[in-house]
């Protein structure tokens, strides 16, 4: 009869120890992907910080073959990681940041100094937005 409860026990146990995997294997993956999407996000966001560092400090001479170059490695940073990002990001938010930062380029290559300002303004709230979002966090799991 006491053979009966230790496998009564040990099942119970089992189905513990399965979730308990479960549950460490969710937070790896989490913590991996969170780490991919933070240093993917941070690639982009160090052209955007210079671009909204330009607007700052300058008033009126922008260099625009300089903007333009800057506008054009963040959208290739963002580009190349796209794919990878709408594995485990909502595909609106990525489209969000790409369309603005289409939308940044064609306003630096015209030299549309004003909406450029405002625009990387746009992409860069987008990105912390982004950034706070996906963080592994007790807020964020329930």
């Amino acid at each position: 009869m006491s053979e009966k409860r230790g496998k009564l026990n040990f099942s119970k146990y089992k189905t513990l120890i399965i979730a308990i995997v479960i549950v460490i294997i969710v937070i790896i993956l989490d913590i991996i992907f969170e780490n991919y999407s933070k240093n993917s996000i941070q690639k982009v966001n160090k052209n955007i910080d210079k671009l909204y560092t330009i607007f700052e400090d300058e008033k009126e001479n922008y260099d625009s073959q300089k903007l333009e170059k800057l506008a054009i490695n963040a959208r290739k940073e963002w580009k190349k990681r796209e794919d990878i990002l709408s594995c485990f990001i909502e595909h609106d938010e990525i489209e969000k940041i790409n369309s603005k930062l289409d939308v940044l380029y064609v306003q630096i290559k015209n030299e549309v100094w004003m909406d450029a300002k405002t625009t990387t303004s746009e992409v860069k709230r987008l990105i912390k937005y982004l950034e706070g979002k996906y963080e592994l966090s007790v807020q964020n799991i329930f």
